[in-house]
């Protein structure tokens, strides 16, 4: 007979409550024999469906994750976890060859290593008191005494209740093996093939005191595919690309997907969708089943193979994506995507290299942009009982009528809580990804999914737009609610939000014809860097890259002379950074890039998680990044994902091709560049960034050497940021030395302007508010209006008002103002501009080098100091402030460094009075070389 049935359950067995006896006599005593018709008299157990492949697949996966078997039994409606459990041991739990001195492994890969073939036996061996067994009797170890007990409650169960424990002699006995002449009982119902007969030695049975008389039986093994640990792409051709199929399925069954190969000349003839969504900073991995479109096993889908996890590599995707494929997933049809995380070798940087300039046309040719925000689990949170998901509430705002309504009769609790919901949900980490302004810009048609929810992008874009034209309505009827009491802070962070600027671009960056097809690009990368700093990218490089496609300038240089930009992932992110502002100065013959806020923080590589654990990565500090790579952590709002209200004032320089200020008058930029040819010494694809080691001894505390005793990868994980570099970049630049700071005030804090800042510019309560100066309102509003004009002469009457109102200290509180509701609104847009200007700067004085007793007022960042130096650097459109590295007095040698401190506004020299004031051969005479670190 098949002795392996009776150590292992039927599939098609009732799984009964595990509360039968056990046998608690083991000492070494034969049983009777079994009686035949003890097994077959048995009556027939209730029928259990049978165990799908996807139920194979899970239970391997959820078990060896570790999860127990009741919280595997909920995963798979139907299955009791006792079922589950025997299911797995009936798969997974075979023993492998017999070895002493080898402890039993019970995961599936090592399993399938151990068997040498379909059917493995035990060779002949000895026990420890000398006798002898064959193949088919294994001594147990002490793991498996717990499981032969299981595997007798499963015997017993298949016996006639009147066969009982006490039918062989009571718990002093037990039951004897099955002699091989038995026969055998029906087939399993699991489509096994039938193993070879069975054979016996009659010999007695170990001792006691080395293990169990219940031999343990080896039963034959299914040969079982294991399924690979990773996906291997293949090589692209300079013309392919990839396309994610998608194949159908229900909500909870294994995502099967397939990869084809496709080239650019064909994409307008192919039928796909493009994903854009967001990477996440979660770690969590989910898995999915992975071929090419020509593996002979994927031809018929994922069902035609017996076991579909075991012909599929693995590949593992972050948590949003899985997300968004189950989502958009059809249970009736397969559906063509291009998803950048699996359609690109994101570890190979040579294929992103030439796949990621491709982008414009795969978004540009594809039938449908799906735009994935998250998942609503949590939308009950942040919506009401009106619109749960805050898509729902969209076709409100879109209708001009009802949202008119909304804002001005019916401005019920529930509206308010559906804006809050929909404000909120423009702070989905979406909004903040640098890439979505091209996958955007180049769409033919577009739709936004939030979890089960769907709309299209025309009226999302919409709703965008109408909320921002009417935030300071909206913001006026909720901070008079009661619901801004609890949550004062809910309308804060549109202005910093990019949703709006996704809406813009998406209209502005590239003009199409009406069937979408692109006719030309708008801007110049210049502009769409600067104009978009406040978005996200996980790569540093991608501050750069992810916007390349979009520009007028592209890949070609304005001028034959001026070397372009083209991707390479093999660069470091700070020689990237350096090769764009050479391009910016040289394209654009302008300094003002230096005082623009643009580079995100240096971030880590992409496959850090395959370092060491304990190798913390921390970025490098500002003094290690050349001074003229704004960051944009030192922008207005601060770093994109931070979604905060202002941080800083506003830029002084106007966007690219549009000054607001003339400070060097037509004076173009003299600047030239070093060590930007080979910047970085070695240049490797894992080292995430290298900062500068100057030769021994010629500057102190400079940096550190790579550890010596470090393995590579805790080397390049710990000193990352610790390569040599061949030099310094540094950036020498032409220009005249104004003067010297020689009073600096405190820093403006939230809006308030010291009193200190007052009495620099030549006026005090004392004097009255008729006799303020012009350099006091003019330099608190910069000289310019919110739209980057000459401010109305009536701003100085706004100012005297705010002036009245002074704090008992003498400060001018522009936030408190704002709050007050009795001050004219008039006023309002003066204070507002105030705010603008000022947040966190710091007003100054400068004096000149020369016995000169002239002294000019104005403003500038939050690090300005004492005896820091105010320049105007020909092309840059306003002066700038440097600090001396080692100089020290009035006297600057031509091989000193500079440091860029920042941006400054200097009353009455910001449309190049200074330089027109005086002779020509002065300005030559006067004319410096900086070198800016």
């Amino acid at each position: 007979m098949d002795t392996s049935l009776l150590i292992e359950p039927r599939e098609d067995d009732e799984t009964v409550p595990d509360t039968h006896p056990i046998y608690t006599n083991v000492q070494g005593k034969r049983a009777a024999e079994v009686p035949l018709s003890a097994v077959t008299s048995s009556p027939p157990a209730k029928r259990q469906s049978k165990w799908a492949p996807e139920e194979d697949a899970l239970i391997m996966k959820l078990r060896q994750s570790g999860m127990k078997w009741n919280d595997i039994a909920k995963k798979l409606p139907g299955r009791s976890s006792i079922s589950c459990r025997l299911h797995y041991q009936n798969y997974l739990e075979k023993r492998p060859i017999h070895d002493p001195g080898q402890h039993r492994r019970s995961n599936l890969q090592s399993l399938s290593m151990t068997m040498p073939s379909l059917y493995s036996f035990a060779p002949v061996g000895s026990h420890a008191d000398g006798s002898t067994f064959e193949g088919t009797v294994l001594p147990p170890t002490g793991q498996d005494i717990v499981q032969t007990t299981e595997y007798r409650n499963m015997s017993s169960r298949r016996a006639s209740p009147a066969h009982s424990f006490a039918s062989y002699g009571g718990t002093g006995s037990t039951p004897p093996l099955l002699p091989a002449s038995t026969p055998p009982l029906p087939r399993r119902s699991s489509g096994l093939i039938t193993p070879p007969p069975l054979s016996f030695r009659d010999d007695s049975p170990p001792k006691a005191s080395t293990y169990t008389p219940f031999e343990r039986l080896a039963r034959p093994i299914p040969s079982i595919p294991l399924p690979q640990t990773e996906y291997t792409y293949s090589r692209l051709a300079s013309d392919q690309i990839r396309l994610l199929k998608l194949l159908k399925g229900r909500a909870d069954d294994p995502m099967h997907c397939q990869l084809t190969t496709v080239t650019t000349n064909g994409l307008r003839e192919s039928t796909y969708h493009a994903l854009s969504y967001a990477w996440g900073d979660s770690i969590t991995m989910e898995d999915i089943f992975l071929q090419h479109s020509n593996d002979g096993t994927s031809a018929s889908g994922p069902h035609s193979h017996p076991f579909p996890w075991s012909s599929s590599p693995l590949f593992k995707v972050r948590s949003n994506l899985f997300l968004a494929l189950k989502r958009l997933r059809s249970a009736e049809e397969d559906i063509y995507f291009w998803v950048d995380a699996i359609c690109i070798n994101q570890t190979d940087d040579v294929e992103k290299s030439h796949q990621l300039p491709k982008m414009l046309d795969i978004y540009s040719n594809a039938e449908s942009v799906c735009i994935w925000l998250g998942d609503d689990e949590n939308a009950a949170e942040l919506g009401t009982s009106i619109a749960a998901n805050p898509i729902d509430f969209i076709p409100q705002i879109v209708n001009l009528r009802s949202f008119d309504r909304i804002l001005s009769v019916d401005t019920s609790m529930d509206s308010l809580k559906s804006i809050v919901s929909f404000a909120n949900l423009l702070t989905k980490p979406w909004f903040r990804r640098r890439w979505v302004i091209q996958e955007v810009s180049a769409s033919r048609a577009a739709s936004v999914h939030y979890g089960s929810k769907k709309i299209n992008w025309i009226d999302f874009a919409d709703a965008v737009q109408l909320l921002q034209a009417n935030l300071d309505r909206i913001r006026a009827i909720y901070n008079s609610s009661e619901f801004s009491k609890r949550d004062p802070d809910a309308l804060s962070h549109l202005e910093s939000a990019g949703a709006t600027a996704i809406v813009q671009a998406s209209i502005n960056v590239l003009q199409k014809m009406d069937n979408g097809q692109v006719v030309t690009r708008l801007w110049g990368i210049e502009k769409l860097v600067t104009m978009f700093h406040h978005f996200e990218a996980s790569d540093s490089r991608d501050t750069i890259y992810a916007l390349l496609s979009l520009a007028s300038d592209g890949h070609m240089s304005t001028e034959s002379s001026v070397r372009g930009l083209v991707p390479d992932y093999t660069m470091a992110p700070l020689e990237v950074y350096a090769e764009f502002v050479r391009y910016c100065v040289e394209s654009g013959r302008s300094l003002d890039i230096i005082c623009r806020h643009w580079a995100l923080p240096l971030r880590q590589m992409n496959n850090i998680a395959s370092l060491p654990v304990h190798c913390a990565v921390t970025p490098p500090p500002r003094s290690h990044i050349p001074s003229w790579i704004g960051l944009v952590t030192e922008s207005s709002f601060g770093p994109p994902s931070h979604f905060t209200r202002r941080m800083n004032g506003d830029s002084l320089v106007g966007a690219p091709g549009r000054r607001i200020y003339n400070a060097s008058l037509s004076k173009t930029a003299d600047a030239r560049f070093s060590a930007l040819d080979g910047l970085c010494s070695p240049r490797s694809p894992h080292l995430y960034f290298h900062h500068w080691q100057p030769p021994e001894g010629s500057l102190p505390n400079a940096g550190t050497l790579l550890e010596n005793n470090n393995t590579p990868n805790e080397s390049n994980a710990i000193s990352m940021f610790n390569v040599a570099l061949s030099a310094r970049p540094t950036l020498y630049a032409k220009g005249i030395c104004l003067g010297r700071v020689t009073e600096v005030s405190s820093r403006v804090v939230d809006g308030t302007v010291p009193v200190e800042s007052l009495r620099m510019a030549g006026w005090s309560r004392s004097m009255g508010v008729d006799n303020i100066p012009d350099r006091l309102w003019k330099t608190l509003v910069a000289d310019r209006d919110s739209q980057g004009e000459r401010p109305p002469t009536w701003w100085r009457r706004a100012c005297m008002h705010c002036l009245t109102r002074l704090s008992s200290n003498g400060d001018l509180n522009t936030s408190k103002l704002l709050e007050n509701m009795s001050v004219p609104k008039f006023a309002v847009d003066f204070l507002k501009r105030v705010q603008s200007v000022v947040w966190n700067r710091k007003f100054f004085v400068v004096r000149s080098l020369q016995a000169d007793p002239d002294w000019r007022y104005g403003f500038g960042s939050s690090d300005v100091n004492n005896d820091d130096m105010v320049c105007i650097l020909f092309g840059c459109s306003v002066p700038v402030v440097l600090r001396r590295k080692n100089g020290k007095g009035d006297t600057i040698l031509s091989d000193e460094q500079f440091s860029l401190v920042g941006e400054a506004y200097i009353h009455g020299g910001m449309d190049g009075e200074l330089l027109a004031s005086v002779d020509r051969h002065v300005i030559e005479t006067a004319t410096l070389q900086f070198a800016i670190v």
